[in-house]
């Protein structure tokens, strides 16, 4: 796998650190990358209305200690690195290409059923899980579900209002639902976009 490559790539790097570059930008990368890491194992993922913050977290690692990596890796790791990356970055365009395809097919699938909803709508979407329908557009191995967020598109195509969309209903974001929905009615809302054992009641 890629991801534990480049850590350990980024964690070679940082014990390889000699002491000028420790009193340069580099040395301010390294601890920057160390702090986030921290972050990321001790932060909660919840949190001000919000959720996934720590895979946020686990992206900055990688990105502040990628650009320590590559700015300080000596030539025999760099070279190995990029043969390792290229190879792994090859396999996973072609995977990528093929799950794009699915997951078109299905959005256009998606969208065809809703835009039947009458222009201006307001409604409500509840997201079931779809484990049939991931297998039948082939995407069950990637983990992905094809219909997740399409009912905020579906909303914007035919200038309606998805009153159970997590943007709206989530106060970190700039969008908000007018007249304002209260906390409980925004909560029982959100809920329908992920539903658990509680839903159907």
């Amino acid at each position: 796998m890629l991801g534990p490559a480049v850590l350990f790539f980024v964690f070679a790097t940082i014990v390889a650190l000699r002491r000028p570059e420790w009193r340069s930008a580099k040395g301010a990368l390294a601890v920057a990358a160390a702090l986030c890491f921290l972050v990321y194992l001790v932060a909660p993922n919840e949190g001000l209305g919000g959720g996934e913050a720590k895979i946020r977290f686990a992206w900055s690692v990688f990105v502040v200690g990628g650009i320590v990596a590559e700015s300080a890796l000596r030539r025999p790791l760099e070279k190995a690195l990029m043969v390792y990356m290229a190879v792994l970055l090859s396999c996973n365009l072609y995977v990528t290409w093929r799950a794009i395809q699915a997951t078109s097919r299905a959005a256009e699938d998606y969208i065809a059923a809703t835009d039947r909803i009458p222009r201006g709508a307001v409604f409500v979407r509840i997201h079931y899980s779809t484990r049939q329908t991931t297998e039948r557009y082939g995407l069950a191995s990637m983990g992905r579900d094809p219909f997740f967020h399409l009912d905020a598109y579906s909303a914007y195509r035919q200038g309606s209002i998805d009153v159970s969309d997590y943007e709206g209903l989530n106060p970190i974001f700039p969008v908000g639902l007018r007249p304002k929905v209260g906390e409980g009615e925004r909560g029982s809302l959100w809920s329908l976009e992920g539903p658990d054992e509680n839903t159907a009641r």
